[in-house]
């Protein structure tokens, strides 16, 4: 799971909670673009990013990852973040689950 969020409150927030999951690893990026380098490299099954951060928002994080056919994202927007996943891994249906 990658998280891309510039606010440092929710970045710690969002450690904690998935810290009491012992089968997810997690990995952040605290800025649009890391999150799409990261994205690139680490080719993460989730991907839960914010929508308002400086330079480059969630939604033009996702405008770059879907033109790159190699990352194969899939994006759903929530009210205050983006929910993308790797469509090869993980079909955004089965957040559903």
């Amino acid at each position: 799971m990658l998280y891309i969020e510039d606010n440092e409150l929710n970045m710690l927030l969002m450690r904690q909670i998935v810290s009491l999951r012992q089968d997810i690893e997690f990995f952040e990026a605290t800025d649009g673009l890391a999150g799409v380098q990261a994205v690139k490299q680490l080719r993460p099954d989730l991907v839960l990013l914010d929508i308002m951060m400086p330079g480059m928002s969630g939604y033009d994080v996702i405008k770059l990852l879907k033109a790159d056919v190699t990352a194969k994202v899939e994006a759903a927007v929530g009210a205050d973040c983006i929910f993308a996943t790797n469509t090869s891994t993980l079909p955004i249906s089965d957040l559903a689950r």
